[in-house]
């Protein structure tokens, strides 16, 4: 035997609304704790030239969207306003203005208070026939709420040439959300 149980409004013991419904079939969750938010995507706006042999923040400063307006475009840093875990992702986009450049080193990172928390590495690469290449980063971070920043940089070091990070919403972005826990 089945039940159907209607309601436009289920509520906590403490009557605080955590899902409500429009009767049309589409639900709105209430509870903070049960959404993926903060969260945020935001590009490189226009190309960036990195001196060699140097670490670059990448200046991240168009946003795509930011629930939550903890994405600073002008610091190009994601400062979350509720404490938790959170997916971070980014790709950058490299190139040089030689035909085949041969990269020495090439790192994407993911800073956390101006610290190390995730890294993307690779060495002696050489490029042929490529004139761009994206290098992809993904974590999960822990942050306080209040005061844990994060940004992206980059250190890249070529035989010869003109570095490029190349700028687009799908060549260089960064983005992340907060894990319901």
């Amino acid at each position: 035997m089945a039940s159907i149980i209607k309601a436009n409004e289920l509520q906590d013991f403490g009557g605080n609304s955590i899902i409500t419904s429009d009767g049309a079939g589409n639900v709105t969750v209430n509870a903070a704790a049960m959404k993926n938010t903060p969260a945020f995507l935001a590009y490189l706006g226009s190309n960036q030239n990195p001196s060699d042999e140097t670490t670059t923040d990448v200046t991240i400063n168009t946003e795509v969207f930011d629930v939550g307006s903890c994405f600073n475009t002008g610091t190009y840093t994601f400062t979350p306003n509720v404490a938790g875990k959170y997916l971070l992702f980014a790709a950058i986009r490299v190139g040089s203005d030689t035909s085949r450049p041969a990269f020495i080193q090439m790192q994407a990172r993911i800073t956390k208070n101006g610290g190390s928390c995730a890294n993307q590495l690779l060495s002696s690469y050489s490029v042929s026939n490529l004139d761009a290449f994206n290098l992809p980063i993904t974590t999960i971070v822990e942050a306080n709420g209040s005061s844990d920043a994060f940004k992206i940089d980059t250190y890249l070091d070529v035989d010869a040439g003109t570095i490029t990070i190349t700028a687009g919403q799908h060549q260089t972005y960064f983005g992340g959300y907060k894990i319901i826990e």
